[in-house]
């Protein structure tokens, strides 16, 4: 793992296979985004679903140093 980086993973209800959210962050990070939704389009079944941060999981396979984002959680407050 690339400084606790990887990828936000969920698995497809339909399908049962693992989707990348396309959202990269650091595990530190995940606690305080637990309450966040998401919605993702599955490349598997082609449906949207929806779940909250504290059901997915982190990959951190394939992400290599120079692939990092240059972003980082700034504000862990969500309204």
């Amino acid at each position: 793992m690339v400084d606790g980086l990887g990828a936000l993973m969920m698995r497809c209800p339909v399908s049962g296979r693992a989707v990348n959210s396309g959202i990269f962050v650091h595990s530190e990070d995940v606690p305080g985004l637990a309450r966040l939704r998401l919605r993702v389009r599955c490349p598997h079944c082609g449906e949207p679903h929806e779940l909250s941060v504290s059901d997915t999981f982190i990959d951190s396979r394939g992400v290599l140093p120079r692939a990092r984002p240059k972003l980082r959680l700034v504000a862990r407050d969500v309204a």
